[in-house]
């Protein structure tokens, strides 16, 4: 269902993810619902070892720059979207930079 939502929107049709309806009807709910999720299961299952890739070294750092990541990543994205079309290879570079950045 999430697939059906998210594939027709975004930077496939170039178009801005925040225009469409169909993505505030659906696709919000179903990111926070697959969030929520993930959160009750790293939680009750802390301890399992099939969870032992967020205990990875990667995930570490990247935890520990995430507040920096947030704060960063609005001003990247809009600053790629002011200056160059948006298509998938565009995101991928504001993803980088913003990593970079925090």
């Amino acid at each position: 269902m999430l697939a059906a939502v998210l594939v027709p929107m975004g930077n496939v049709l170039n178009m801005e993810v925040r225009d469409d309806h169909i993505f505030f009807a659906f696709g919000l709910p179903a990111y926070s619902l697959m969030a929520a999720s993930a959160i009750g299961l790293a939680v009750t299952k802390s301890g399992s070892s099939h969870l032992s890739f967020l205990r990875s070294r990667t995930l570490r750092f990247i935890g520990t720059i995430s507040y920096a990541l947030y704060l960063f990543h609005g001003f990247v994205y809009l600053c790629f979207l002011h200056f160059f079309q948006p298509t998938w290879i565009m995101s991928l570079a504001a993803l980088c930079c913003a990593v970079g950045l925090s």
